[in-house]
Parts: structure tokens; sequence; C-alpha cells
């Protein structure tokens, strides 16, 4: 899951999950928009913080799919209906059919790593 912060509210966010979870934050090798909470082993769930520059008024969220064959996948979203909206070098943007938007990415679908 990814949690789409305005600038400023994406300190206090990640504080939040951070406490509340009890997971480590760690910085993205990828880049200073992203951060993450380091999940403890065996949880399916990867909290993923991403720094946005827009002026939303709250943070809101999308999902993250991780993949071992992103362009594989990306023609299967496509032919179940999803519309692919950006490439970018490690993700892909995509849009479901009701519209909401979602990535594909590199991360290995076990460990979460780039």
């Amino acid at each position: 899951m990814c949690l789409d912060a305005p600038a400023h509210l994406h300190t206090a966010e990640q504080e939040f999950w951070t406490e509340l979870t009890g997971w480590s934050p760690q910085r993205s090798s990828v880049s200073d928009a992203f951060s993450s909470l380091r999940r403890p082993e065996g949880k399916p769930l990867r909290l993923l913080l991403q720094r946005v520059d827009d002026d939303r008024p709250a943070v809101t969220a999308h999902l993250d799919v991780a993949c071992s064959d992103r362009a594989a996948e990306t023609t299967r979203h496509q032919a179940l209906g999803a519309e692919v909206l950006a490439v970018h070098e490690r993700w892909t943007v995509l849009r479901d059919p009701s519209g909401a938007a979602y990535c594909l990415t590199d991360r290995d679908p076990v460990t979460g790593v780039l």
C-alpha cells in the first residue's frame, strides 16, 4: 500500500504509521520522495510513503503490486481492462476499469526489495 502524502502532512503521516505499527522507517534508494516502513518477516503488506508535490488536502492511497515480470503483468492487466497511464524506470501506473490508479512495480513480490 502506498500512502500519498502532501509535503505538509508527510512527516506527521510517517510518524503516525511508525508508532502505530512499531515498524522502523527506512529511506528509499530510488528517490527522496519515497520512504517505507520495514515490515516484520512474514507480513504480506508493505507500507510505502510517497511525498507528493501537489496541494491535496488529505493523504490518499493507492495499491502498488510487486511483480517479477512487469511487462507481462502490464499486458495481462490491459487484457482485463486496465489502461496504462505512465511507464517509469521501475514502475508502471495503470487505471483500473472503474478509474482507480495503481502501480505495477519491479519490487520482488516476496521481499519487497528492488
